[in-house]
């Protein structure tokens, strides 16, 4: 979701823009497919919503497994960062967008 923004020039996200669950689940619901229990616990934790405890939760968890994989100085490029001043602040990548592909997503799941 993020990748397709700065591909497409899009600023960053904040937890509380407009329909951000629902995109969320849109971009999530490939990933896992439509039966699996993952994603019935994501819909149930976004029910009312995005929160900025899930939102904050999930750029961390992101985060951290790019600097696990990567090493903190590779990381850098790829990681979830801030965009603008508070309290506005919206996160974003900051990778040239030319140097971003998005590949087609397969399921890991059967549905």
């Amino acid at each position: 979701m993020l990748a397709e923004r700065r591909i497409q020039g899009l600023d960053g996200l904040r937890w509380d823009d407009d329909g951000l669950a629902e995109r969320y689940l849109d971009a999530y619901r490939p990933l896992v497919g439509d039966f699996s229990g993952d994603l019935e616990r994501v819909e149930t934790a976004l029910t009312a919503g995005m929160t900025k405890e899930y939102f904050e939760q999930r750029k961390s968890q992101t985060n951290k497994a790019i600097t696990d994989a990567l090493g903190p100085q590779l990381a850098a490029a790829y990681r979830i960062h801030p965009q603008g001043t508070r309290p506005r602040t919206r996160f974003g990548l900051e990778l040239a967008p030319d140097a971003i592909g998005v590949m087609p997503c397969r399921s890991r799941h059967r549905d």
